[in-house]
């Protein structure tokens, strides 16, 4: 078998020219779409709502520990 050919297994690569990103002309990503820029907003406004809701769980997580441990110690 030489370079050229292929098994007829592999998967067919489509020549440069019909490539769909190619044939798009589009620019990367929607960045030019505001309703996607909102929508990202939008995502990372709840992943910092997450974040800040973990921090406080385990905030109050080991105000307890430490709470608990004093109490056994100390008998207050």
């Amino acid at each position: 078998m030489t370079a050229r050919q292929q098994s007829p297994d592999s998967p067919r690569i489509p020549p440069a020219g019909s490539r769909s990103s190619e044939v798009a002309g589009k620019p990367w990503g929607f960045s030019i779409d505001p309703e996607m820029k909102r929508r990202k907003r939008i995502a990372r406004y709840k992943v910092y709502s997450v974040e800040g809701r973990v921090k406080a769980s385990i905030r109050n997580g080991l105000r307890w520990f430490k709470n608990k441990c004093s109490e056994l110690i100390h008998g207050y």
